[in-house]
C-alpha cells in the first residue's frame, strides 16, 4: 500500500481554495500510485482558525466543504477538519479526521 502524506499550505478561512488545493494534491498522489492519502491537521479550514469558530455558520461551511470534497476526491483519504457535536445540551467543537472513500 502506498500512502502519500498531503502537506499543503490551507489558508484560513478560504474553504474553496482549500478545497481545491487538496483535490489538486489528491489527483497527483493518486496518480503516482497512492492508494490511500493524509492530510494536515484542518486541511480544510486552514491553521489556526481562532475566531472563525465562534461563527457557527463557518464550522457549518467548512464541514460541507468536507462534504462537497469528498464527493470530488479520486482516492480514499484522511482530511483533518473542525467537527461538531452537542454535549448536555451545548455545542462542543473538536479536532477531527474524515475518512473518506467512494465519495462519502
Amino acid at each position: 500500500m502506498k500512502v502519500a502524506l498531503v502537506q499543503e499550505s490551507p489558508v484560513v478561512g478560504d474553504l474553496g481554495a482549500n478545497v481545491e488545493r487538496l483535490l489538486e494534491a489528491m489527483t497527483s498522489a493518486q496518480a503516482q500510485g497512492a492508494d490511500l492519502a493524509i492530510t494536515c491537521e484542518l486541511a480544510i479550514s486552514a491553521y489556526p482558525p481562532r475566531d472563525y469558530l465562534d461563527r457557527a455558520e463557518f464550522v457549518d461551511a467548512q464541514i460541507a466543504a468536507l462534504h462537497a470534497f469528498a464527493t470530488r476526491c479520486p482516492l480514499p483519504a484522511l482530511v483533518g477538519f473542525v467537527d461538531k457535536g452537542e454535549v448536555k445540551g451545548h455545542t462542543r467543537l473538536y479536532n477531527a479526521a474524515a475518512f473518506i472513500a467512494e465519495g462519502r
